[in-house]
C-alpha cells in the first residue's frame, strides 16, 4: 500500500488546536515502506489531534513527523540516496544502457528527491508555523 507524506497547513485556534475544515495541501510526495520503517524505528512520528470543526468535539488522530526530527529524517533520506546510487541496478545502468532499468532508476531517484524537497520546505519555509504539519497518510 503506497503512502505519502504531505505538508499541510491547517486552520488553528489561539490554543493551537488544528481544524480539518479549512486546510491546504502545500506539497505531497510518495514515501516508501522502507523509509517509513526507518522513521518508525527511530520514533520520529507523533500523533496529532485534528478537530473536525470549530466548536465540535469530533476529532481524529493523524501521524505526523515531529518538527524536531526533520534533520534526522533528511539524514535517513540521504542514506537511502547513497544506497540507491550504489545499488547493483544503478551500477548496471551505468555500464550499459538498459532502458527499463534507467526508467525505474529515474523513478526511484524522483521519489527520494520529491520526499527530500517536501521535508526541506517544512524546515526552511514553515519551521515556525505549528499549524503546518508533515502528515503521513
Amino acid at each position: 500500500m503506497s503512502q505519502s507524506l504531505s505538508l499541510i497547513e491547517y486552520e488553528a485556534d489561539e490554543d493551537g488546536n488544528l481544524y480539518e475544515d479549512h486546510c491546504r495541501v502545500i506539497e505531497s510526495a510518495f514515501i516508501s515502506p522502507e523509509v517509513i520503517s526507518s522513521i518508525e524505528a527511530q520514533k520520529l512520528l507523533e500523533d496529532k489531534t485534528l478537530l473536525e470543526e470549530l466548536g465540535e468535539a469530533e476529532s481524529s488522530v493523524m501521524k505526523c513527523l515531529e518538527d524536531s526530527s526533520l534533520d534526522k529524517v533528511l539524514s535517513i533520506l540521504e542514506i537511502e540516496f547513497i544506497k540507491f546510487l550504489s545499488s547493483e541496478a544503478a551500477n548496471n545502468a551505468k555500464n550499459r544502457l538498459i532502458r527499463d532499468e534507467i526508467s525505474s532508476l529515474l523513478g526511484d531517484f524522483g521519489t527520494i528527491a520529491n520526499l527530500y524537497h517536501v521535508i526541506k520546505l517544512k524546515k526552511e519555509k514553515f519551521w515556525h508555523h505549528p499549524n503546518v504539519v508533515l502528515k503521513l497518510g
